[in-house]
């Protein structure tokens, strides 16, 4: 499901980007060409994510024992470092218009353009939060964080392209195109930094920790104690591992049975290690 809708994602992208570059080429707005150029690097990391996500659901093997999962992440680092290269870009473009002003044309079949665009992403991007949230996938949020974080500079460019034609201040034009830079730096560099903590793995959210020591304690019968119990996320699936303490003529097998079914039952696909320790 997240590898169909990050596909849907991709096909949206270029769809974005058609309208976008078209609506550069009829203004000349740098502007918008600072626009376009962020929905190039939104269909490169597409493409990317594409690929984690394929390379992430491979079943585990001899070489790797616990998967592909991070996998996933490497197209969030690569998102972090097109920003940064998408964002000098567009600093060397405006630097240029500086230079050179130009009167912009057919500014009104442009904005319409960009703004079907803009609400494209918005809407897709608001889907794509609530997907990745219900499937816990970095990879899906982090693309439609992109996708809502695009419609914010596009705003704004909109904005200094309207005031253009109506007030005729064409160093807006320039203007935006650096505010809209900055802003692509910034909301990429918290978005990396959110991610890179899985790579450290990090323990899972306090809200799926507590769930997990809510099912241990209440499928855990006839069991001493839980302890040590460690969780870690990668993508969608939750790793838990606990250690159980429990009656040595007590059947071990029907307990981690119990607790394993009821695990993967709330975490779907997510490794469960128990460790049993007789008391004697």
């Amino acid at each position: 499901m997240a590898l169909r809708a990050t596909f849907h994602s991709f096909l949206l992208g270029i769809l974005v980007l058609a309208m976008k570059g078209g609506a550069y080429l009829l203004t000349g707005s740098v502007a918008l060409f600072s626009d376009a150029l962020g929905s190039v690097i939104s269909v490169m990391v597409t493409g990317a994510a594409m690929t984690t996500l394929w390379v992430g659901a491979r079943p585990a093997d001899d070489r790797h024992p616990y998967g592909r999962l991070k996998a996933e992440y490497l197209s969030v680092i690569l998102e972090g470092m097109l920003i940064v290269l998408t964002t000098l870009s567009i600093i060397n473009a405006v630097y240029t218009d500086l230079r050179h002003l130009k009167a912009l044309r057919a500014l009104g079949d442009g904005l319409v353009m960009s703004s079907v665009a803009s609400g494209i992403n918005l809407l897709y991007g608001l889907y794509l939060q609530q997907l990745g949230g219900k499937l816990r996938s970095p990879s899906l949020r982090a693309d439609g964080q992109r996708l809502m974080s695009d419609t914010i500079p596009s705003v704004g460019v909109l904005i200094g392209a309207g005031l253009v034609a109506i007030a005729g201040w064409q160093v807006l034009d320039p203007i935006m195109a650096i505010l809209m830079a900055f802003n692509i730096l910034w909301v990429g560099w918290r978005r990396v930094q959110s991610n890179l903590t899985s790579l450290l793995d990090e323990a899972a959210s306090l809200e799926i920790q507590a769930l997990v020591r809510s099912l241990v304690s209440a499928r855990a019968d006839g069991a001493i104690e839980a302890h040590g119990i460690r969780t870690r996320s990668d993508g969608e699936v939750t790793f838990v591992e606990f250690y159980l303490m429990v009656p040595g003529d007590m059947n071990m097998d029907a307990i981690c049975d119990r607790l394993v079914g009821a695990l993967e039952a709330e975490y779907r696909d997510s490794p469960v290690t128990i460790h049993i320790e007789p008391d004697s």
